[in-house]
């Protein structure tokens, strides 16, 4: 049975600030930290507990200010909280807020190219990279820029293993290549808007991908659709970073890695479509 591979986001909207505070012993803190976690523990009374994607730390909700979100063990979360009291390698937080990033079905390039009707799903609209690309354990965190012309209008994005490439680097590495895709769900009788440029967040868990290259160092890609000062649309392509899958406890070990801007909160934070 063949493995596919294949994302897809909606976007939602939110805004969030960061300040700083500090704690009992004196030590800064940012009071509002908006991160990637991974819900791993659901207690009673609205307790759970997440991994924070930082450096893998405990965090223990036991101030939940959103009661009334669905948690589910295995989430994977852009959330918005507080650290209350620190430990080691633990925190007690108080949740302020947060955006459920679940995974949907997913497809591998040539299943992609093979199908007509999943090519216009996907789309190809002008897409690019507004801040950071990075990878944490099994996923692949992106940080998408792209035109909005309706606020209603529903945008999605795909990120598809490009399967029908088999490159080597001239050290011999193997490369990987991800392809960025965007839908930006245009209704053909619809009177074009003033495209504004603004942010999501996507996160993509490719853990069945790499693992396919298992023992390996391994050079991560990512290509997406963009204008050109011509405007044109042309591709672009990003070096995420080199990574070996079988030295990490935690899947795997660093080599090197792109030193990526960070640009803060995205205007908009994305969730999965189911």
């Amino acid at each position: 049975m063949k493995k596919i591979y294949y994302i897809l986001l909606t976007v939602t909207l939110s805004l969030f600030a960061a300040s700083c505070s500090k704690d009992s012993a004196g030590e800064d803190f940012i009071v509002n930290r908006a991160e990637l976690a991974e819900v791993t523990f659901l207690g009673e009374n609205g307790y759970f507990e997440m991994k924070w994607d930082q450096d893998g730390s405990l965090l223990r909700v036991v101030e939940n200010m959103r009661p009334d979100y669905k948690v589910e063990e295995g989430q994977r979360v852009y959330c918005v909280f507080r650290i209350l009291r620190s430990e080691k390698s633990s925190y007690d937080i108080k949740l302020i807020d947060f955006h459920p990033l679940s995974s949907s079905q997913s497809y591998k390039m040539s299943d992609v190219n093979s199908n007509d009707d999943l090519l216009i799903q996907i789309g190809n609209d002008p897409v690019f990279l507004y801040g950071r690309v990075w990878m944490v354990r099994s996923w692949l965190n992106v940080e998408i820029g792209y035109y909005r012309e309706n606020d209603d209008r529903e945008h999605r994005f795909s990120v598809i293993w490009d399967d029908t490439r088999h490159d080597t680097g001239l050290d011999g590495i193997p490369e990987v290549y991800f392809v960025l895709r965007h839908n930006a769900g245009r209704n053909p009788n619809e009177e074009p808007g003033i495209p504004k440029e603004t942010s999501a967040m996507g996160s993509y868990d490719i853990s069945a991908v790499m693992g396919n290259f298992r023992d390996k160092d391994v050079k991560v890609y990512l290509e997406w659709m963009n204008y050109d000062i011509n405007g044109n649309l042309v591709p672009f392509t990003e070096e995420v970073g080199t990574y070996n899958f079988s030295k990490a406890v935690d899947g795997y070990t660093v080599i090197t890695e792109k030193n990526h801007n960070y640009i803060g909160a995205p205007v908009d934070t994305s969730t999965f479509v189911r």
